[in-house]
C-alpha cells in the first residue's frame, strides 16, 4: 500500500479523527504489534497521557522505549 493514503469510511458525524499509537516488538524485531486509539476530533495532553497509561497496562510490566515524532502536539505540550 506504499504511496496510497488510507481511507476510513464511516457514517459518523465527526469532521476530524485523530489516531495515536505505538509499534511494539522485541529488541530483535520479533512479534510486532500495533497498539492505537482513534478519537473523534483532536487529542489534548490528557488524552495522550491516558493513551500511554493504557499502553503501559497492556505491556504488563515490560519495558517501553518511547520515540516521539516531531508532530505539533510535541511543540505545544513538551515540558509543561
Amino acid at each position: 500500500m506504499k504511496g496510497q493514503t488510507p481511507v476510513i469510511e464511516s457514517g459518523g458525524s465527526w469532521k476530524s479523527l485523530t489516531m495515536a499509537g505505538v509499534f511494539q516488538f522485541t529488541p530483535r524485531g520479533k512479534n510486532p504489534r500495533i497498539l492505537f486509539r482513534l478519537q473523534p476530533g483532536s487529542m489534548d495532553k490528557k488524552d495522550f497521557i491516558d493513551l500511554l497509561r493504557d499502553i503501559k497496562r497492556e505491556l504488563k510490566g515490560k519495558k517501553l522505549l518511547l520515540i516521539w515524532d516531531c508532530c505539533r502536539i510535541d511543540q505545544k505540550y513538551i515540558g509543561k
